[in-house]
């Protein structure tokens, strides 16, 4: 009986009803108004869509066409958006329809009949019932003709439905806060993909779950998270996923949060604890639903154990899986969180009564006494925290922040040892959901920030002389805060002498607590001690050695590596006579080149360790971005000794030494190339795209020079490893140029340049003319290759200094 609000051009009484007889049969009734005044000629069809709409669906109808006495019970098919008859239906329906009945009565046409829902082999537009989906009914009333069933004067539409379900069919927004607990979701500050969930309990160890939304591809998610933190970690999970391009299916997971987060994956069968099961994927929307028992299992700590009397926080969340260890992808922006409630209490919960009034005080921030009567610390224009210390167990401070609203944001000020988020104590500006504004404890673990237990009473006894407001859409709260610590070693506790670094972040909340800053959202100032007035916005020196990590790599990298290379690689033949130091120039700027390279590395790696306190990143993009890096680093620093071992040219196991060099060489810049576009695209909030492609130039132009002198050196036809001519006239002068000093008997790489005698210079026969020609073509294909590896380098030295600044810039925001 579809809702009147689902239909136009019928006021009502217009439905269906099905009953599945057995895996082959359905019962169905339809019936719908007749206006027999009018024509008694009526139709009421029942379609069965996958996406609400007419086209493309088998129809099942109740209709009496002119020809009949009484309204029977038929098929037929909607190809487009017309009805359409099917050939031989006649015969069909009389062997796939039993025990059918139809009549006109009171104002209502109503067929019955029992339908074979195997289909047709001969027809598929005949109506096949599949027990593993979900459709739309489609119902629609009107008039037939001679031909059929003319458009209809009025239809609706139901919400999906299951026909082997009595009460558990599709997800009906009608029901929720009635039958069952509802969230649907509009927070996400990346878009929500309409992603809902509902919940019933049905027992102290089994509820019905039902999880929908947008998932355009398979290996996705939407997972439902019963937290008791207001946080994903630590927190068992009820997923609908799909894996390696599988279909969609539930399961159970737990968000555990460490040193470092896992999504656990069960590790029993737990596929018998979802029943009465139903999992749709049709046109990119995604629909799961089961019943589940959530009794725990002492053996696998991924399946969800239910307490009646605890408050759980839905946290709702969709994104990609990871195919290769089948595990829940990070969500990035498209997660929401729902207030804390008991799970058989449906009605919505409310943070605050909806009646309380926004912060409107008149407290503002005075800038004028910076520096003077206060400390302050601004990193942004729209950001700053003051802090004046009353003495060692009293502490004023000022928090001054834009906001978008006055509800549901936060500004928070932590107090770090090292530089890091974590750990640290937090003291925060923050509405929870729509409570009001306030000063608040908190405290930074692991990777999140975390509400600390009894807080509030805490709060009320170390927080006083407060002032709250939001005006002109910045958001204010000063008070005086109790400094002198707590049995809770959570809370801030001032220590004079200690010198901090103030991390500013901001972001949005919910009732469960404060959002994830994002990578713009966070400040670190230089380390300093709270009672130096003068301490102003210097930026954290972490944060620097960070730049000067990602500085002294793109230089090293993207820089001097390649100019050592394309030296290397094309201009071994010029400048043959010039040999400052006994070493030809181009082996001078590949040596040194890659020694400025090799110690800018050094410099870089030791300030990153520094950094991270000498420990190793494994996870995330940070993760591979170090192990990328290590090994490209290890191949450089392996490179000079490798050098040192080199045999003379004429030696035949030279060509051993080259291919080892040069192919530890290649694998060291593709690895670090990779390196540095993992840091250009993932490790700062802009120019992403403009980073990984800066990135990638130096190598492309490497090897795309290697081929095209490849390719030039065979069309011109120079000799490059030889400047020998034989000339055959007596008294020829002869030129040895080794390419460091050497006796005549040791092999090196040696040009040899003969010339005949000055007495025959001015000789004009045939042999003195064709040398002439040969040297200029030498000569002109060596000032080609200079040009070519001047412009590159100047390609190189720009880039290193372009991403250098984008670095520089990402990250200190």
């Amino acid at each position: 009986m579809p809702a009147k609000d689902s239909c136009y051009g019928v006021d009502g009484d217009i439905g269906a009803s099905y009953r599945v007889v057995d895996e082959s049969h359905i019962e169905f009734e339809i019936f719908g108004p007749a206006n027999t005044t009018v024509n008694e000629n009526v139709y009421i069809a029942l379609g069965f869509s996958d996406d609400e709409k007419m086209n493309n669906i088998s129809v099942i109808e109740c209709s009496k066409l002119p020809s009949e006495s009484s309204p029977t019970m038929k098929f037929s098919y909607n190809p487009a958006f017309t009805n359409a008859r099917i050939a031989g239906e006649p015969a069909i329906r009389a062997r796939l329809i039993q025990q059918s009945t139809g009549r006109i009565s009171d104002g209502s046409v109503y067929c019955k009949g029992v339908v074979n829902v195997g289909g047709d082999s001969s027809n598929s537009q005949i109506f096949k019932w599949d027990k593993t989906r979900g459709y739309h009914l489609m119902m629609a009333a009107g008039f037939t003709d001679q031909n059929g069933l003319t458009v209809h004067s009025g239809s609706c539409v139901s919400i999906l439905t299951f026909l082997d379900q009595l009460d558990n069919h599709g997800f009906n927004d009608a029901t929720c806060g009635v039958s069952k607990g509802c969230f649907a979701p509009a927070d996400c500050s990346g878009g929500c993909d309409e992603i809902r969930t509902s919940w019933a309990v049905l027992g102290p160890n089994k509820i019905h779950v039902e999880l929908t939304g947008k998932a355009e591809t398979l290996n996705r998610y939407i997972a439902m998270g019963f937290s008791t933190n207001g946080k994903m970690g630590n927190t068992s999970v009820i997923e609908c996923s799909s894996f390696a391009d599988q279909p969609y299916s539930m399961t159970f997971s737990y968000n555990q949060v460490g040193e470092h987060y896992l999504n656990l994956r069960p590790t029993t069968d737990v596929s018998a604890l979802f029943t009465n099961r139903q999992v749709q994927y049709v046109d990119g929307v995604l629909y799961c639903s089961a019943d589940v028992n959530v009794a725990g299992d002492l053996n696998d700590v991924t399946v969800f154990k239910y307490d009646p009397a605890a408050k759980y926080s839905i946290i709702l969340a969709t994104g990609a899986t990871n195919g290769t260890t089948k595990t829940l992808g990070y969500h990035h922006t498209k997660r929401s969180v729902a207030p804390f409630q008991l799970l058989n209490d449906y009605t919505t919960p409310t943070d605050a009564p909806t009646d309380a009034p926004a912060p409107t005080g008149s407290g503002t921030f005075d800038e004028s006494t910076c520096g003077k009567s206060k400390a302050c610390y601004s990193p942004s224009d729209n950001d700053v925290v003051a802090y004046r210390v009353i003495s060692d167990d009293s502490i004023e401070f000022e928090i001054f922040s834009t906001q978008s609203s006055s509800s549901g944001v936060y500004t928070a000020l932590g107090f770090s040892s090292n530089g890091k988020m974590s750990p640290a104590s937090v003291i925060e500006c923050s509405a929870l959901g729509s409570q009001p504004l306030s000063m608040k404890f908190s405290s930074n673990s692991g990777y999140s920030n975390s509400r600390i237990a009894g807080e509030e009473a805490i709060r009320g006894q170390y927080i006083t002389n407060t002032e709250t407001s939001f005006v002109d859409g910045k958001i204010y709260c000063k008070g005086t805060v109790k400094s002198d610590g707590n049995s809770n070693s959570e809370i801030f506790k001032y220590n004079p002498d200690e010198k901090y670094y103030l991390i500013v972040a901001k972001g949005s909340a919910s009732a469960g607590g404060l959002g994830y800053h994002g990578q713009t959202g966070r400040y670190v100032s230089s380390q300093r001690l709270l009672s130096d007035l003068s301490a102003g916005n210097g930026s954290g020196s972490k944060v620097t050695l960070v730049i000067l990590h990602a500085i002294f790599m793109t230089v090293a990298w993207m820089t001097m590596v390649p100019i050592a290379v394309i030296f290397a690689r094309v201009l071994r033949s010029s400048w043959p006579t010039v040999k400052p130091g006994g070493l030809l120039i181009w082996f001078h700027i590949h040596r040194g080149a890659n020694l400025v390279g090799i110690a800018l590395m050094i410099a870089g790696f030791v300030l990153i360790l520094v950094h991270k306190d000498w420990t190793f990143v494994t996870s995330g993009w940070g993760g591979k971005h170090a192990i990328i890096g290590i090994i490209s680093l290890c191949l450089a620093w392996l490179q000079p000794f490798i050098s040192t071992l080199r045999c003379s040219p004429n030696d035949p196991r030279r060509p051993i030494f080259n291919y080892i060099h040069r192919g530890i060489g290649v694998i060291a810049m593709v690895l670090a190339t990779t390196a540095i576009c993992i840091a250009g695209y993932h490790f700062t909030s802009d120019r992403n795209v403009a980073q990984l492609i800066l990135a990638l130039i130096p190598i492309a132009m490497i090897f795309a020079l290697s081929i095209f002198f490849i390719i030039f050196n065979n069309v011109v036809d120079v000799d490059t490893k030889s400047f020998a001519k034989n000339i055959n006239v007596s008294g020829s002068r002869t030129d040895d140029i080794p390419m460091r000093p050497t006796s005549k008997t040791e092999s090196e790489t040696t040009w040899t340049i003969r010339s005949p005698p000055s007495d025959q210079s001015t000789n004009t026969n045939s042999s003195s003319n064709r040398e002439v020609p040969m040297e200029k073509k030498r000569a002109w294909v060596n000032r080609f290759r200079e040009f070519v590896v001047y412009g590159a380098v100047l390609v190189f030295v720009a880039i290193g200094a372009i991403l250098s600044v984008f670095f520089a810039l990402g990250l200190s925001s």
